[in-house]
C-alpha cells in the first residue's frame, strides 16, 4: 500500500488509512469485485502496532481501509476487527504521525500523510 492517505488520526487509539476510492474513510473496494469481503479470523488480539482491517461497524464489511493501533490496551477491538499484521519498525513514526494537528469529528488530519513506502515480511 503506496501513496495512500491516512484520513483519521485519533491520537491514543488509532491511525486510519487505505480509502483510495473516496480519500475520506467513506470508501469501499476489494479484490472481491469491490464488494466489502467477509472477516477471516477476529481470534488475534490487538496491540500497540497492531496492523488491521477497518470495517463498517459490522462483522463481515471489510474493504481497502486498514488501522494501526496505538493504543496501549485495544481488547475493545479484540473480535470486531481482523490483525492482519503488526509495526514490525516504525512506531517512532506512528507517534509522529499521531501528532498531526487534526480537526472535525472524523479527526481529520491538517496535514496530509501519506504511505510512500512500506514492506511485506514473508
Amino acid at each position: 500500500i503506496e501513496n495512500v492517505l491516512f484520513h483519521r488520526l485519533i491520537k491514543g487509539y488509532l491511525i486510519q488509512g487505505g480509502d483510495f476510492v473516496k480519500f475520506d474513510g467513506t470508501g469501499c473496494y476489494s479484490i472481491f469485485g469491490g464488494l466489502p469481503f467477509a472477516d477471516e479470523d477476529t481470534e488475534q488480539k490487538h496491540f500497540a502496532g497492531a496492523l488491521s482491517m477497518a470495517n463498517a461497524g459490522v462483522a463481515n464489511s471489510n474493504g481497502c481501509q486498514f488501522f494501526i493501533t496505538t493504543a496501549e490496551d485495544a481488547s475493545f477491538l479484540d473480535g470486531k476487527h481482523v490483525v492482519v499484521g503488526q509495526v514490525i519498525d516504525g512506531m517512532d513514526t506512528v507517534g509522529k504521525i499521531e501528532e498531526v494537528p487534526v480537526v472535525g469529528r472524523d479527526f481529520k488530519p491538517l496535514r496530509m500523510v501519506t504511505v510512500e513506502e512500506c514492506g511485506q515480511l514473508l
